[in-house]
């Protein structure tokens, strides 16, 4: 399977997997980004959490990839929720 078709597929992956509590794919939701495939089959991709995340949900998007056959390792980076508010300056 080419990097581009792999790639696709990773991604229809990774859409199957939804949050439980809004019910939409994390691929739609902005959880997912910076997917890449490389020649060997190896996957990485970003994961930014958000406040009401689920523990288990980048299990189960690791596991989606994972399952996909022709894929070898996958390396997610988990980006942990921005806060909205600065803590003040003295």
């Amino acid at each position: 399977m080419g990097d581009d078709n792999l790639r696709k597929t990773v991604l229809q992956a990774l859409a199957g997997v939804h949050h439980p509590t809004t019910g939409r794919d994390i691929i739609e939701s902005g959880h997912v980004q910076s997917v890449e495939v490389a020649d060997v089959g190896d996957v990485s991709f970003s994961f930014v959490l958000q406040g009401d995340d689920p523990g288990d949900l980048v299990r189960k998007a690791r596991g989606a990839v994972e399952a996909v056959k022709s894929v070898g390792s996958v390396k997610i980076n988990v980006q942990l929720p921005q806060t909205t508010g600065q803590a003040p300056r003295g």
